[in-house]
């Protein structure tokens, strides 16, 4: 499951700089939904660790993972939409 999670962050990643490429004017609607997707993302990961959590019958792991995984994905988003 967690090959699948880094799978499923590199492919969000790899989308990511496809849109970012296409989008690189400094302009106000650029910024519009950066809140909306960097909360979008956080609670995506946290609910998918809290579900595989509850599938494989373990505690925090896939949760903390997910939360992680989030946090370190927020901060890339942010330096490449900034750069």
């Amino acid at each position: 499951m967690g090959l699948v999670l880094w799978e499923l962050m590199f492919q969000l990643i790899q989308f990511h700089k496809k849109v970012i490429k296409r989008t690189k004017s400094n302009s106000l609607d650029n910024y519009a939904g950066l809140g909306f997707q960097l909360v979008a993302f956080v609670i995506a990961l946290v609910y998918v660790g809290d579900w595989a959590d509850s599938y494989f019958k373990t505690e925090p792991i896939f949760l903390l993972s997910g939360v992680f995984l989030a946090v370190f994905g927020v901060i890339y988003m942010l330096i490449i939409k900034f750069k």
